[in-house]
């Protein structure tokens, strides 16, 4: 059961680069890729771009109420817009809406990973993010 919308962020700055890709690669030096990663990759990746010690910190942002009813809406067929990871401004939007997911047993969940377009022969700037995003694609 898919209950993400692919087409929305709900966000116009990333709808934008989701309907425009190319316009984003050359204009504004950014990439924007939906990837299925689990919810617990998700929240590492957070906790990472905040620079969170362990994983404790990032889940405590967490609000209950907010998982359990938007876990309720998903199980009745609400689709839901993906959450987004963007590495250049380490800024997430949809923590609450992973954890929903997460709780009615989603695996994988689609999110947009939004990243500079970089010269990939330079290696010393691939860190653990990227190494961890591209074990996640090739994976599948």
């Amino acid at each position: 059961m898919e209950v993400f919308d692919l087409t929305t962020t709900d966000m116009p700055y990333y709808d934008n680069l989701l309907k425009n890709p190319e316009y984003y690669r050359r204009e504004k030096g950014l990439i924007g890729e939906i990837v299925r990663i689990s919810p617990e990759v998700y929240f590492s990746l957070c906790a990472v771009m905040r620079e969170e010690k362990n994983l404790k910190g990032e889940l405590s942002a967490l609000v209950p109420e907010y998982i359990d009813k938007y876990a309720k809406a998903m199980r009745a067929g609400d689709k839901f817009p993906i959450p987004v990871l963007e590495l250049l401004r380490n800024e997430q939007e949809g923590r609450q809406r992973v954890a929903a997911a997460q709780k009615i047993g989603m695996k994988k969940i689609p999110v947009l990973l939004v990243f500079p377009v970089i010269d990939w022969r330079d290696w010393n700037i691939v860190d653990v993010i990227g190494e961890r995003i591209a074990e996640q694609r090739i994976r599948g």
